[in-house]
């Protein structure tokens, strides 16, 4: 039995201490924020009325909870430790990145290296993690197979020894043996190709934030442009920009709080921890077998938390190779755009030699052009102004001896038509004055027609009225009666066959009606 005893000591040394670890550590809610009562977690291990053959332990779950404070403390400061110092060294490694990026810092001559070399190097080391994580996983499940054999022999008046025994070893460091030495890292981030091991940087539990992206197509990253705006875009797209530099920073300010957030706790659980010893004075007593299946069931959900956790590690390696890649392939971009840029240049200063030479010989031969052809214009300049003066001189005697025949037949043409328009003159003034003969008879003519006719007019009219003085007298004389007074009716029938009523006292009133009235209308 002693032997058994110290045999699952020395094997669960460093899973028993992991797991306790695990126990007393916050856990992650869905927003990411940690649960601050690990003293609780802690004591929801055991029931608080243990009892092992008939006899209360009351030490056994503080003894539990303490060690399980302890290593919670430890994980608490080795985390605010690699916080400290590796949070300034990778914001002056991405800053170095950005500017051997942008081209501002060149890289070193022995660290350029070729691509395919870089990328097998990466997978190499790659397929080494997944076998070494392999292994690790193997070893583990093994060294847990053999525990639960051993539990399954141990008798329950043996447990509380063992729980003593692991209580009495030395606390090792829990950091797994990783590099904290911030030039390895910055040196690392800077160059990842020359990193002899991948580092294995544990999965704080104060930052669910997601890991840095680049937003590019990494495929199309290495593909030669003419166009110096493409190559210019494609650039900018890797170039980590100012605004993802501030996220994290603050960031690195989050994690800088919460590092005093866990100092606190880790202060609170070392008063625990002193509250605590003086119940560990008194030897606990052995642990029945129920304790024992609770203790398996945690087991298994501490195992799934543990897969869970390398599930969270490999997506963070996977990211941080990723970021590798795009580092790697945008360095061999810079640099080949460098290339170019040498190759372009030199372009650039023999055309532009050849550019003034050619244009100091264009413009010497049209210089000598220009000479002669202003000698030539002149000479021709000459030539035509004599003959201008020439043609000027002369041209009024072509165009006499041109113009003479035409204007000799146009003026005779011109005298017959005058002299027949002149005798339809003649005739027509003779056949005028035989027609004004004509009308000045017409005229006399008419003139005697109206003065017979306004004789005739005022006869009828002086007729009329008399006649209409008769009428009326007439009928006065038969109707009327002798006292009353003698009028006379005008009794006109117009054109509408209206009679007029108007009444005289005398015929030439009468008479005067009829003609002033409008019945006679006199020419």
């Amino acid at each position: 039995m002693e032997i058994l005893r110290s045999g699952l000591s020395r094997n669960l040394n460093s899973d028993a201490r992991g797991l306790a670890a695990l126990i007393a550590r916050p856990k992650m809610d869905v927003d990411g924020d940690a649960e601050p009562d690990a003293e609780a977690e802690a004591k929801a291990i055991l029931p608080a009325d243990v009892s092992i053959d008939d006899k209360p332990i009351p030490q056994f779950q503080q003894q539990l909870a303490m060690k399980n404070v302890v290593q919670s403390s430890q994980d608490s400061e080795v985390l605010a430790m690699q916080i400290r110092t590796r949070g300034p060294e990778m914001a002056e490694a991405r800053r170095k990145q950005q500017r051997i990026e942008l081209g501002l810092d060149p890289l070193e001559g022995r660290k350029r290296r070729s691509l395919d070399e870089i990328m097998g190097k990466g997978k190499q080391k790659e397929n080494q993690e997944k076998e070494r994580e392999q292994e690790v996983v193997e070893r583990q499940s093994d060294r847990r197979r053999e525990v639960g054999e051993m539990m399954e022999d141990l008798a329950p008046s043996n447990l509380a020894e063992v729980f003593n025994a692991l209580s009495d070893e030395p606390n090792k460091d829990v950091d797994g043996g990783q590099d904290n030495d911030p030039e390895n890292m910055s040196y690392e981030l800077q160059y990842p190709e020359e990193a002899a091991e991948p580092v294995q940087v544990p999965i704080p539990a104060i930052n669910e934030n997601p890991p840095l992206q680049i937003n590019s197509e990494p495929r199309n990253v290495l593909a030669r442009t003419e166009d110096n705006e493409s190559n210019e875009s494609l650039r900018l797209k890797l170039t980590l920009t100012n605004a993802q530099l501030e996220v994290h920073a603050s960031e690195i300010q989050m994690l800088n709080a919460r590092v005093e957030e866990l100092l606190q706790q880790n202060a609170a659980l070392q008063r625990q921890l002193e509250e605590a010893t003086t119940a560990l004075s008194k030897p606990p007593e052995p642990e029945p077998q129920p304790i024992v299946d609770e203790f398996r069931t945690k087991i298994d959900y501490l195992e799934k938390d543990l897969s869970s956790a390398r599930a969270a590690i490999t997506s963070a390696e996977k990211d941080r190779d990723l970021f590798r890649e795009q580092y790697v392939k945008a360095s061999g971009y810079v640099s080949e755009v460098r290339e170019e840029n040498v190759q372009l240049l030199k372009r650039v200063e023999i055309a532009e030699r050849q550019a003034t030479e050619g244009v100091t010989l264009i413009k010497a031969s049209f210089e000598e052009r220009l000479r002669v052809s202003e000698e030539q214009s002149s000479s021709h300049l000459k030539i035509t102004e004599f003959l201008m003066k020439k043609d000027a001189a002369t041209d009024r005697v072509r165009k006499d001896a041109v113009e003479a025949p035409e204007l000799r037949a146009k003026i005779i043409k011109l005298e017959k038509d005058l002299a027949e328009m002149r005798e339809e003159a003649e005739q027509l003034e003779s056949a005028f004055e035989v027609e004004q003969l004509k009308v000045e008879q017409l005229e006399r003519q008419q003139e005697e027609r109206e003065a017979e006719w306004k004789k005739v007019v005022e006869e009828s009219q002086q007729q009329v009225a008399r006649m209409m003085a008769d009428l009326n007298d007439a009928k006065s004389m038969q109707y009327g009666d002798p006292t009353t007074q003698r009028v006379f009716q005008c009794q006109w029938r117009g054109e509408n066959a209206e009679r007029c009523l108007f009444i005289c006292e005398t015929k030439e009133q009468l008479e005067d009606h009829a003609i002033h009235g409008g019945h006679i209308k006199l020419p």
